[in-house]
């Protein structure tokens, strides 16, 4: 028996019958359209970064764990201070070599920050020995007092001075009459910092009745010192560095101390304190790190005869 053709007309019958039954179906919850996900070639990218957003993972230990294994130079005006990678500290003599014009370093002041710079140049001072740092764009060492190589902040937390510095005059008082210096109280500046973002604050404290002269040739009874104390009725306290000259003493080289800054200068999100110590024909710098309780002195720079 001969089959017959399939019309046209029967196909465009049998579509129509199959549209209408899946209508049905779906009319009455049987059967449901899969949705097809709308694109947008024109989105931006704020439509873009909510489809890729992935939750947060505290990306910030991770940013810190970077932060310390990057190399970071350090150097406060003119002075080349060394710097620190994976946790570790460099000294100015190991770091010579390591740096390159093309590296940008960030200058900062005690405001904050100043000004991003490059052409970073390292010289030896043939009075001195001392490392020099310096800028090919000329800007004065003067103009900032911290240079370092990072992509941190590190004046990002806030530290606080104290005006009213009376309630540590009787530490002071008695730290001088342990070193047997009479002398009277002068307390020329105080801060108050937390150290290691744990909300304990310590204060800072620098006593001294040297000035002018004073630093050519000590006098008796005579100091400069920093000191920590911890904020609260317990008046423990540590000396950083001081110069005490007792008419028990022999006279030695007056050194003038003071804090230069607080500053995070190897990216583990905690403040290192560097102490400044002056005299008539030189500087140096110090940086002590806090740790258990302690101060550890960790980079140490001499310019001066």
């Amino acid at each position: 028996m001969k089959e017959r053709p399939v019309s046209r007309k029967s196909i465009v019958k049998l579509i129509i019958l199959l549209v209408l039954i899946m209508v049905f179906l779906a009319s009455n919850g049987i059967y449901k359209w899969k949705e097809q996900p709308a694109t947008s070639p024109t989105a931006g990218p704020i439509e873009q970064d909510k489809q890729t957003q992935k939750p947060d993972q505290g990306n910030d230990n991770e940013d810190k764990d970077e932060n310390i294994n990057d190399l970071h130079p350090i150097a406060f005006k003119d002075l080349l201070m060394g710097g620190s990678q994976k946790g570790s500290w460099i000294s100015a003599e190991d770091l010579q070599g390591k740096i390159s014009e093309d590296d940008s370093f960030t200058l900062y002041s005690n405001e904050g920050l100043i000004k991003t710079s490059k052409g970073a140049k390292i010289s030896e001072s043939l009075a001195t020995g001392a490392i020099l740092f310096s800028f090919d764009d000329g800007i004065d060492s003067d103009d900032y007092l911290i240079a370092i190589s990072a992509a941190f902040d590190p004046l990002a937390q806030k530290v606080s001075q104290i005006e009213d510095t009376s309630s540590y005059e009787p530490l002071v008082d008695r730290i001088l009459e342990d070193k047997k210096i009479s002398a009277k109280v002068e307390i020329t500046r105080a801060y108050k910092v937390d150290l290691e973002g744990n909300g304990k604050e310590r204060v800072f404290v620098k006593a001294a009745n040297v000035k002018g002269l004073d630093l050519i040739e000590g006098k008796d009874n005579s100091y400069s010192f920093i000191f920590s104390v911890s904020d609260g009725q317990d008046q423990s306290y540590q000396i950083l560095s001081g110069y005490f000259n007792s008419p028990d003493t022999e006279n030695e080289l007056v050194l003038d101390h003071s804090i230069f800054a607080f500053a995070d200068l190897n990216g583990d999100g905690k403040l290192e304190i560097a102490a400044q110590q002056s005299y008539y024909e030189g500087v140096r710098y110090t940086i002590y790190e806090y740790k258990d309780g302690n101060y550890i002195e960790v980079l140490s720079v001499f310019d001066g005869v």
